[in-house]
């Protein structure tokens, strides 16, 4: 199956344990292309809600019926094939700026997690190795996750980057020494929180695109 395909599939089923369902249809339908199937599920879930709203089902009715329309979601999602997906949509939540994720080695698969490839199509993971060389001239952003163990080497790195570099930086979780937060304040910006990353980096894109430098 394709890589693309699946990861849109696991991050809609996924969705079931973070928002409303409502919520979920609502982004599911924003996703594809129209689909009898989706606009009998949202029928279904609306009349849910309203026969709940009058009285008609109680909570436990409720619940009965939306286990129920949770089921035919999950199996919804399973059945989506790639020409089902609207290229549009998908086109426009899709990042292509370079993005270089530098963190140690240990630390590459839970930086991994945040960057789905069906969204993000230029990430480029960089973990320490003694005398490897970084190329980082065609990125724009590099997200630096400070989590080394040798904390004179992390510093090392990020000097470089800093200093020889036009690269913007976002920094990821912990907070940065005053005195190179203000030195670097037009070159760093802060995402201390996962919840705040995705937000981060579109912000820092934004700038990167209409910003125009000094007059």
């Amino acid at each position: 199956m394709n890589n693309d395909l699946t990861s849109f599939q696991d991050q809609y089923k996924n969705l079931l344990t973070k928002e409303p369902f409502g919520k979920c249809l609502q982004e599911l339908a924003k996703a594809i292309r129209t689909s009898d199937e989706l606009f009998l599920l949202i029928s279904e879930h609306n009349d849910m809600e309203e026969n709940f709203r009058i009285g008609i089902l109680d909570m436990d009715g409720r619940n009965k019926a939306l286990s129920l329309l949770r089921y035919k979601y999950i199996s919804f999602v399973n059945s989506i094939q790639e020409n089902d997906l609207s290229q549009l949509g998908k086109l426009l939540d899709e990042i292509h700026d370079q993005i270089l994720v530098v963190c140690p080695e240990n630390r590459k698969a839970y930086m991994h997690q945040f960057f789905s490839s069906y969204y993000f199509k230029n990430i480029t993971y960089h973990t320490i190795v003694e005398n490897q060389p970084i190329e980082v001239d065609d990125y724009k952003i590099i997200l630096f996750d400070p989590s080394f163990e040798d904390t004179a080497t992390e510093s090392k790195l990020l000097d470089y980057f800093l200093e020889e570099t036009n690269a913007y930086i976002i920094y990821f979780l912990k907070f940065l020494d005053k005195e190179k937060k203000e030195i670097y304040s037009d070159r760093i910006y802060f995402a201390n929180s996962i919840f705040s990353l995705y937000a981060r980096i579109k912000e820092m894109l934004d700038f990167i695109k209409y910003y125009q430098g000094p007059a």
